[in-house]
């Protein structure tokens, strides 16, 4: 089995994430290997990326150069395709501002052993089933109340709608293999959507998403603020609501989710 680990940045945040890496070496069962998918232009910031200095400290430290800057999905849309072919290779993907705990892959692995067809994660939300007014979106228990509750505290795993990359979720890209990747042929979709669109092509292949008991969170670092993804809440409640009406339509998926977005924020 051969585990690799796969993330993506901005410029003004790749000199910082040096800390992201040392925890993913560190793990009491590290990565094979580390991809760092930096596109030729960040659309975000208008520009490209300098290499920072630290990354030939790491020899498991793999940069790819896709040519097309996806956002947020940068980091999963890519190496889900050029491993596609690959039936023992399992990809981890984390985020650029996250320090993870040191046996944060172990424990994955210790569940992918009991079932190579489940994709495990440390946080991740339910999709409300009923038609409603979306009032806000917040990390809270269950709520009807959510376009997309997010679960925490559960003390045993827990069967999830959506996985989320901040705290880590492993899967396999030959789970994928024949997938037609060119239905994602809008960049606004897969800017600030990845969580709720990777989540979506898992149920689409009937791959389980489930959450690990306790709830596990690491620790976030303190360039997350720089220039972060996600600045505006009704804009992301808005990106969330058209990922999930995206995906009925393409994939015929979560038929029974009914989201009122010309409701969203009236009290």
């Amino acid at each position: 089995m051969k585990i690799i680990v796969s993330l993506s940045t901005i410029p003004s945040r790749i000199r910082h994430i040096e800390p992201v890496i040392r925890s993913l070496i560190n793990q009491s069962v590290p990565p094979d290997e580390i991809h760092i998918q930096l596109p030729k232009y960040c659309i975000k910031e208008q520009r490209g990326y300098d290499i920072p200095a630290f990354f030939k400290d790491y020899e498991q430290l793999i940069v790819n150069v896709p040519d097309k800057d996806l956002g947020s999905s940068t980091k999963w849309f890519y190496p889900l395709q050029y491993l596609k072919n690959e039936n023992n290779t399992f990809l981890i993907i984390v985020d650029d501002d996250c320090s993870y705990q040191e046996d944060s892959i172990e424990l994955l692995l210790k569940r992918l052993s009991e079932d190579e067809n489940c994709c495990y994660c440390y946080t991740g939300g339910i999709i409300p089933r009923l038609p409603q007014k979306v009032s806000n979106f917040s990390v809270s228990n269950i709520s009807i109340n959510n376009t997309l509750s997010i679960i925490e505290n559960n003390n045993s795993d827990i069967k999830v709608d959506t996985i989320q990359g901040f705290s880590m979720f492993i899967l396999s890209p030959f789970w994928f293999r024949n997938f037609d990747y060119s239905i994602f042929d809008s960049l606004s979709i897969l800017d600030q959507s990845d969580d709720i669109l990777i989540s979506g092509i898992l149920e689409f292949h009937n791959i389980s998403r489930i959450q690990l008991g306790p709830y596990k969170l690491p620790e976030i670092l303190s360039h997350n603020q720089l220039n972060a993804i996600h600045v505006d809440e009704k804009r992301f409640l808005r990106i969330t609501i058209n990922a999930i009406e995206f995906l009925q339509i393409h994939l015929s998926i979560w038929q029974d989710v009914k989201c009122q977005p010309q409701n969203l924020f009236q009290k």
